[in-house]
């Protein structure tokens, strides 16, 4: 084995055990300390790599937008069964990923719920590869709807995707609020995403 690929398996191993404290704990309560610890890795070759805790955060929350959007890419397929089916199978196709890789759940909520301190736009800009996917579900419910004359698809798509973005503000708060009792926030919010899409495509007015 030749000196660059020991440096890549080190880095692998320090990212893995980066994932597993991250994914175990809150950013704050994570500790770099314990990730040397736990897997044996001084903290001089750690260093050697990697500047801070909040470039390890970075990575670890890059790897689990990217997974998820390729898990979405790879494991959904749109069947043409309405709407509701579809929406439906999408979400549970996301809760599904953050079961068969619970560490990216912990992750995954740092990230976009309590974001840490400074971190807030290098997270919005690698989650980029995740927005991209959903749009891309998002544009096959428009596709195939019948919009009203005077509706727009751009339009309504950026709609949508404001109405999303309430959400996730609203989730960020009500999760700093009651952390402690709020583990299911991922299901939370898809649920009122989906009520809210619900909403914007069929009306709250019976016809």
């Amino acid at each position: 084995m030749n000196r660059e690929e020991k440096n890549e398996l080190s880095k692998e191993k320090i990212i893995n055990g980066c994932i597993k404290e991250f994914g175990t704990n809150e950013y704050v309560a994570a500790s770099l300390n314990n990730v040397c610890k736990t897997n044996n890795i001084s903290k001089g070759l750690l260093f050697h790599y990697y500047k801070n805790k909040e470039e390890l955060f970075l990575i670890c929350a890059e790897k689990c937008f990217e997974e998820l959007s390729k898990y979405l890419e790879e494991n959904f397929q749109w069947q043409g069964r309405g709407i509701d089916v579809e929406l439906n199978n999408y979400l549970n196709k996301r809760l599904e990923f953050f079961k068969e890789n619970s560490y990216y759940n912990q992750i995954f909520i740092s990230a976009v719920f309590n974001p840490p301190e400074g971190l807030e736009d290098d997270i919005k800009n690698l989650k980029k590869v995740l927005d991209d996917t959903n749009k891309k579900f998002l544009n096959r419910i428009l596709e195939d709807s019948q919009l009203k004359d005077n509706i727009d698809k751009d339009n309504a798509l950026n709609m949508i995707l404001e109405f999303g973005n309430y959400l996730q503000l609203k989730f960020k708060s009500i999760y700093k609020e009651r952390k402690d009792n709020y583990a299911d926030v991922i299901a939370q919010q898809d649920k009122a995403f989906s009520h809210m899409l619900n909403i914007i495509l069929y009306g709250i007015i019976r016809l």
